[in-house]
């Protein structure tokens, strides 16, 4: 018979206390666990690579989190330029989890990263056989495919890269591009432009790639064609000096003037036949024709077309002259004299001058349509016609003259609205983005004054792209009509409201886009996941059919010469020898970066800079994660695996659109996204039921309407579909 320490009866008190002595045991050993792993990715995220390490040490050594301290501090040892550190880290991590196609394939990149492209091939044809998933598939073969390539087995590789293309959406941009240079070391002129035709449709962000068509269509004999790509890269990336050199050679010898080329919107008269009056709000200063920097071209000539009878007015002297409607007169700058002449439609001078203007209808609410602008430079600017709302002002300058438009502010948003939006978004979403860049404009425009030259803000995507009547929606304007004089405050004052594409699970200011509350990244493995595995569908960003897949997930491969070559601008440290991240925000957006070569170590600090080194117009949000492929020790190759676009502030526009279809409206989706905020002026809804709007969920189709009884019986089968599998999933319901 078994002896018990306690006597009698009392034993089963003792077994008891033991039971509460152990569970209490096990819930200290989770708290240490838990609190060690966020020491250990704090530090991680402030670029203290050896303390991380030392914190996942630390777990490896009681046993906890399986597989995932090794994992951890592989990549630790990858992002601090240990290779061969990292390569024995990830052996231990996939004898610990075989089955794990994600290790395997970091595994093959890290062999890839020393050289051992033998093993390398084998080890990511191992991952594919275990993959579960088309995201692991894919990634082992683009990872075969490289290797492939490096061995210059170059047929070879183009079967492993169109694999992958085939098997992941979010990895085919970068799979086509690749093809498309194999072709073109391969002579094959044809099929390289093909495929990179097809990587741009799939995301056109990618500027290297538009250059590398243009020089296809250079070998293709086919200047105009070549022109346009050239035109196309360095509208993405204006300072690209070979693509620069190239566009001006080839522009000399077109045989014709060059912005003929240009596929640009070309109107022949004003479409706002019948305007309504505008609503009443402040006046804003919109510089036309800008660049991606913001800066305003310089014209010498446009034609112009007043959709009501309108007037000529001088900043000095007043009105000086009056015109008929639908008459197109012309504006042009004379260089000998420096001055401005104005020409009716019998192109009879009117007047002459070196002072600013403007052109202004006399009805309320009428527009003014540019024609056929004639710019200095036309690198990196829309040059197409538009209808334009409010006033047109020509202010003079040294080269020529900038057009200002003065509008109301919300005929401003009817625009910019739209272009932020795509078609077809569900209404509320579009409320709700209306709201939020109407509070952007109030809280950032300073009070008017009577400078000529100044302006509020640029129509380029630097600011928020504006296109006048000649971009505006009927859902967009309607949006803001419905909402006029909404915005969001916080604590009884305006708030500083942004928003950006796609947030990629979680924005900047650390709200989760999914319903509920739940983890974000713990860890150096979840961070690298997320950058490379099919997004979650459980994320409201994640619902909508109207955001794009490169919203999502994309990949960059980029050339370490390159990368060298746009450093030695700033400093020549030789060539690249490490590239680390030193700083990311508290949910992993790049900040900071160092690059070291035989000449010394360069930082690159601040968001923005970080990303126009790495690839300038062609990084799509700081949230990515780096894979370097060194030869004889030197940077060779950089793989950005990245996730969402946009700088992650605020509210995520993705986002917004499958709360709509969900049924939110647009306070709901303001608070989420503002938490604590206080929408003001923003309409109540009528009760409606339980419905989806506006749209088509990538889980279900939408509702046909709000008072059919067969949408709102669909869309709560979509809804509790969602809850089943949000749930399978592990995330918490609504």
């Amino acid at each position: 018979m078994t002896d018990f320490p306690f006597p009698g009866g009392a034993w089963r008190t003792g077994a008891l206390f033991l039971g509460l002595f152990a569970n209490a045991a096990q819930t200290v050993f989770a708290a240490e666990t838990e609190e060690t792993l966020r020491g250990a990715y704090g530090a991680f995220l402030k670029g203290r690579y050896e303390d991380a390490a030392s914190g996942y040490r630390y777990l490896e050594t009681i046993g906890a989190e399986g597989a995932a301290p090794a994992a951890n501090m592989a990549l630790i040892a990858r992002d601090s330029g240990k290779p061969e550190e990292a390569l024995s880290l990830w052996l231990k991590a996939a004898l610990l989890s075989p089955k794990d196609a994600f290790l395997w394939n970091q595994r093959g990149w890290s062999y890839l990263s020393m050289e051992r492209t033998r093993e390398a091939k084998e080890v990511f044809q191992e991952a594919f056989k275990v993959s579960s998933g088309p995201a692991d598939a894919a990634e082992a073969n683009f990872g075969i495919g490289l290797a492939l390539e490096l061995e210059a087995n170059l047929k070879s590789a183009v079967r492993s890269f169109e694999i992958a293309g085939v098997h992941n959406p979010y990895l085919a941009p970068a799979a086509m591009d690749r093809l498309g240079r194999l072709a073109a070391r391969m002579k094959r002129w044809r099929p390289a432009e093909i495929y990179f035709k097809q990587s741009l449709e799939r995301d056109p962000r990618q500027p290297e790639t538009a250059r590398r068509l243009a020089a296809a269509y250079e070998e293709l004999k086919s200047p105009k064609a070549a022109w346009l790509a050239y035109k196309f890269s360095l509208d993405m990336d204006p300072s690209d000096s070979e693509a620069i050199k190239r566009f001006d050679t080839i522009s000399r010898y077109l045989g014709e003037r060059p912005e003929r080329l240009m596929p640009a919107r070309r109107l022949a008269r004003p479409l706002l036949s019948k305007p309504a009056p505008p609503p009443d709000s402040p006046r804003l200063r919109v510089a036309l024709f800008a660049d991606g920097r913001g800066e305003p071209a310089h014209l010498q000539r446009f034609f112009f077309i007043a959709g009501a009878d309108f007037k000529i007015v001088d900043a000095r002297l007043g009105e000086i002259n009056r015109g008929q409607g639908y008459q197109q007169w012309e504006i042009s700058y004379l260089p000998q004299t420096q001055t401005i002449e104005i020409r009716d439609a019998h192109q009879q001078l009117q007047y002459t001058t070196k002072q600013a203007f403007w052109i202004e209808p006399v009805d309320s609410g009428a527009s003014v349509l540019i024609k056929t602008p004639i710019l200095n430079d036309f690198k990196g600017v829309d040059s197409g016609d538009r209808e334009l709302r409010g006033r047109i002002e020509v202010a003079p300058t040294p080269y020529g003259f900038h057009l200002i438009n003065e509008l109301g502010r919300e005929e401003y948003l009817y625009s910019i609205l739209a272009a932020a939006m795509p078609a077809g978004s569900p209404p509320e979403a579009m409320k709700a983005v209306a709201v939020v860049q109407r509070t952007r404009l109030e809280k950032s425009i300073r009070p008017a004054g009577e400078d000529s030259f100044r302006n509020d803000v640029c129509d380029s995507s630097h600011c928020l792209v504006y296109l006048g009547v000649s971009g505006e929606r009927a859902e967009a304007t309607e949006a803001v009509l419905k909402t006029v004089g909404a915005k969001l405050f916080w604590g009884g004052d305006l708030m500083e409201a942004q928003q950006h594409v796609h947030c990629a699970g979680t924005t900047e200011e650390g709200v989760r886009d999914r319903p509920g509350s739940g983890p974000g990244i713990r860890s150096v493995s979840e961070l690298e996941l997320l950058t490379h595995s099919v997004p979650e569908r459980s994320f409201y960003c994640e619902t909508s059919a109207l955001s794009g897949a490169s919203w999502s997930r994309w990949a960059r491969l980029l050339d370490g010469a390159e990368l060298r070559a746009r450093l030695g601008k700033e400093k020549d440290v030789g060539r690249i020898r490490r590239l680390l991240v030193t700083r990311r925000s508290a949910t992993g957006r790049v900040e900071a970066i160092e690059l070291e070569g035989p000449g010394g170590k360069v930082s690159v600090e601040g968001a923005s800079a970080v990303s126009e080194f790495l690839d300038p117009g062609g990084i799509r949000s700081n949230l990515f994660t780096l894979q370097p492929i060194y030869r004889g020790h030197i940077l060779h190759h950089l793989i950005v695996w990245g996730a969402g676009s946009g700088d992650g502030r605020g509210l995520c526009v993705a986002g917004a659109l499958g709360m709509a279809h969900l049924g939110k409206d647009a306070r709901s989706i303001l608070v989420h996204y503002f938490p604590g905020s206080d929408p003001r002026g923003l309409p109540a809804l009528p009760p409606q039921g339980d419905e989806v709007s506006g749209g088509t969920p990538r889980q279900g189709s939408a509702a046909t309407g709000p008072d059919s009884k067969r949408s709102r019986s669909r869309a709560r089968e979509i809804r509790e579909r969602l809850r089943r599998k949000a749930k399978e999933r592990g995330a918490p319901e609504n």
